[in-house]
């Protein structure tokens, strides 16, 4: 879930909320994966090579995975 500005448990972002509230967020999600990764010494450009041809479930750029379940 991602929390809407002000950070209110159980609200989640919807169109017309603050955008910048939610880069924020992101750029603190990404900041933390970055630093977990550096601690376990996980190097991320290697890791994320898993997904440059695509999803590894449906193999488009943008995962269709969901449109497969319907």
């Amino acid at each position: 879930m991602v929390r809407r500005g002000g950070g209110r448990a159980g609200q989640r972002y919807r169109p017309g909320d603050n955008p910048d509230n939610l880069r924020g967020e992101f750029a603190d999600v990404l900041a933390w994966l970055v630093t977990l990764a550096n601690v376990e010494g996980v190097d991320l450009e290697e890791a994320i090579r898993k997904f440059t041809a695509g999803c590894p479930g449906c193999g488009q750029l943008t995962c269709r995975c969901d449109a497969k379940l319907t």
